[in-house]
């Protein structure tokens, strides 16, 4: 009896199919014989070997769906099947009241042919012995043919089996006055040699002890065991028994059973029954629930789809495994077929980050593809939004494999204009699908302009100072302002130690006059009639106190300065 193993079928009986590729997936499929030559075999048909899986931006993990078949005694039948029947005078004695014992051996033969399970069987051929033994004729045509792949022809072969012979498709007598285990031997390995099938199942009745042959039985069998996987003696009846023979015994062919002659039809059929015991699958080594239709175990021959799903796989390399059970007459086998599939993530950094202009105008984006492993490809890398037409490169390509990080580095001109969010979009194509990340970038200005309130001529060249205090006695002034690096649009407010606004508008590169007039209400005008110089001081001003100039540009960065006129303290 053959021990139940596991193993994994070096010979797939599948082409591999990777779905990154755009191949179409093709099952893989493991298959093994079971002792009586019935196929066990399991296939996985999703997910297919190497085929990607991506894990979207965020998750931590998925599920994955698995699904396939198993069947046994199903696929192309490999089984060289021969019957060894005995037909010595004692086949005449009674068998169940209504036949003889002949007539129980043909139609237990006849039961065997017609089995669910002969689909396991390609050939099949019958010996006959009794003084001497002979291989059938299977076939109508001409020749002596000693084996058949048509059931139909053995069962015409059976049918003309007689006391001494057989009598199709050609007659052949081997005389009734004997029992010749060795002659029986002998002319099945006549039919064995004749099979090219890859297991070969060897079935011997008889109703009696051996008493002739014992001279060449130990080299018959030697023979026949050197071309077949299993002989199935059976002792028919009480003249009958596996071992007391004078010329070798049932029991030395095998595992012989003694039966009595009317339960004969229902066991020789038995030898090619199966069962598929059982479904399991498997991922990373942990087990699955395994749903199968039809249900089993589940007489063969039979094949049943089966499913289950392997939850919360992380991005890795993973293995999903099947294994099928199934069991015939003398043992169980298991065979399993594993695929190996890739689950990748698309990740991306940093995600959002604020950047002053001022002092940096670079950045630099990360991006890896995490997970299993995988062909090269290339992560894309594009920024959208304020620098979408300004930045340098605007765009990468980058080749890489996973678990091989990549960075895209780009710089934005240090202008006012490069102020705001960027949006650099990292993308990839994982299990045939695109998937992408969005990144910010902000580029911030949090420096102040710079700002003066210079004296400046009045509009007849000089630039009165008060006798000792080197102040701008007239109050003639010039408004400046302006942002070094960005060159940010500057606007300006004027206003005076009370805080009164004057109205403006006010300019850098203005010239103002201003006035201290404590007293008196805070008052703007225009300067001069337009005649001569004083066409070029833009306003005059009155007020309290000394007058602030504040600077404010586009980020709503602000810095003041103050303009000193007399009385103190200027």
């Amino acid at each position: 009896m053959q021990t139940r193993i596991q193993r994994k079928l070096s010979q797939r009986m599948g082409l591999l199919a990777i779905l990154a590729v755009g191949l179409a997936a093709v099952a893989l499929a493991a298959v093994i014989p079971l002792p009586n030559g019935a196929n066990l075999e399991v296939t996985i048909g999703t997910p297919a070997q190497d085929e990607e899986f991506k894990v979207p931006v965020g998750a931590t993990d998925i599920d994955v769906d698995t699904s396939g078949t198993a069947s046994i005694g199903q696929g192309t039948p490999d089984v060289g099947l021969i019957v060894v029947v005995d037909v010595s005078f004692s086949t005449t004695l009674d068998c169940d009241g209504t036949r003889n014992i002949l007539q129980c051996e043909r139609d237990a033969v006849n039961n065997l042919l017609t089995d669910p399970n002969i689909g396991s069987v390609a050939e099949v051929g019958i010996a006959v012995f009794g003084e001497g033994g002979a291989a059938a004729d299977m076939t109508p045509a001409g020749g002596d043919d000693p084996s058949t792949t048509s059931i139909a022809d053995a069962q015409t072969v059976v049918g003309s089996i007689v006391v001494g012979g057989v009598n199709q498709f050609a007659v052949k007598g081997v005389g009734d006055g004997a029992t010749n285990y060795s002659a029986g031997l002998a002319a099945a390995t006549t039919i064995a040699g004749a099979q090219a099938t890859g297991t070969k199942l060897v079935i011997f009745l008889s109703d009696g002890l051996s008493n002739t042959g014992g001279g060449s039985f130990a080299a018959n069998l030697a023979a026949l065991q050197g071309l077949v996987d299993t002989i199935f003696p059976f002792a028919i009846g009480s003249g009958a028994s596996c071992t007391g023979g004078s010329d070798g015994d049932l029991a030395d062919m095998g595992d012989c059973e003694e039966v009595d002659p009317d339960e004969l039809e229902n066991l020789i059929p038995d030898l090619l029954s199966t069962t598929l015991e059982s479904v399991e699958a498997e991922a990373d080594g942990n087990p699955l629930i395994v749903t199968t239709n039809p249900p089993v175990p589940a007489d063969g021959p039979v094949s049943v789809d089966w499913s289950a799903t392997a939850f919360g796989l992380v991005p890795d390399d993973h293995q999903i495994c099947a294994t099928a059970t199934g069991s015939d007459s003398t043992g169980s086998d298991s065979v399993q077929e594993c695929v190996d599939i890739h689950l990748l993530q698309l990740t991306a950094s940093p995600e959002a980050v604020v950047n002053e202009l001022n002092f940096d105008n670079e950045h630099t984006v990360m991006a890896e593809i995490v997970g299993g492993s995988g062909p090269v490809r290339n992560i894309d890398f594009l920024v959208g939004g304020q620098n979408a037409g300004t930045a340098m490169p605007p765009n990468a390509s980058i080749p890489t494999a996973p678990n091989a990080p990549v960075q895209f580095f780009y710089m934005v001109p240090q202008v006012c204009d490069s102020l705001g969010v960027d949006t650099i979009t990292v993308s990839t194509t994982i299990a045939g699908t695109e998937c992408s990340i969005e990144l910010g970038k902000e580029w911030i200005d949090t420096v102040p302009p710079e700002v003066s309130c210079d004296p400046s001529v009045n509009p007849h060249g000089n630039e009165p100072q008060a006798p000792g205090q080197g102040q701008n006695e007239d109050g003639f002034y010039q408004l400046n302002s302006e942002d070094p690096v960005l060159f940010c649009e500057v606007t300006l407010m004027v206003t005076d130690g009370d805080g009164f606004v004057f109205p403006g508008p006010f300019v850098p590169g203005d010239v103002i006059k201003y006035t201290q007039a404590d007293g008196a209400p805070q008052q703007q005008k225009k300067m001069g009639s337009g005649n001569g110089q004083a066409g070029q001081v833009r306003w005059h001003l009155k007020g309290h106190g000394d007058l602030t100039v504040t600077a404010t540009d586009t980020s709503g960065n602000s810095a003041f300065a103050s303009c000193l006129v007399p009385p103190p303290p200027q």
